[in-house]
């Protein structure tokens, strides 16, 4: 549900929304109308890339309203899940290439020679692809 607030003042805006049955539910607004709390819920089994969905929307709009002289910030499990989610796969790819350089540094010092550092470098990667695999695989059930 979207409240189009082109060309209100916020006067007709507060009025607008006081008039509205079907913002009873989605919103708690301040008795003098100078904080409010939009509640926005998804089913339970919604699949991970929609919920990410859900929330690059809501954060695309509170990101409109910066520049506004509106204060508006976005909380809850939801955000939190995302944002740690967001953050692990960015981690990941920084992490991983230099963890895998330093097994590969190790290998070649421990075992100076190059079938010394692939052989057992290969199953290494064939764990952590199953292991990345069905960890995948069971979040998305």
């Amino acid at each position: 549900y979207y409240v189009n607030t082109v060309g209100r003042n916020e006067e007709m805006i507060r009025e607008y929304i006081k008039n509205q049955d079907k913002l009873d539910r989605l919103a708690i607004i301040s008795r003098d109308s100078k904080l409010a709390q939009i509640i926005v819920r998804y089913e339970d089994n919604i699949l991970p890339d929609d919920r990410n969905k859900l929330f690059n929307q809501v954060k695309s709009i509170v990101q409109e309203y910066e520049d506004s002289h509106w204060e508006l910030s976005i909380a809850g499990r939801a955000v939190m899940e995302e944002e740690i989610r967001n953050y692990v796969a960015v981690d990941l790819l920084i992490i991983l290439p230099l963890v895998a350089i330093l097994v590969l540094m190790v290998l070649f010092i421990s075992f100076r020679r190059w079938e010394g550092v692939i052989l057992p470098f290969i199953p290494l990667i064939i764990s952590v692809a199953w292991i990345m695999a069905g960890m995948q695989f069971l979040i998305c059930r």
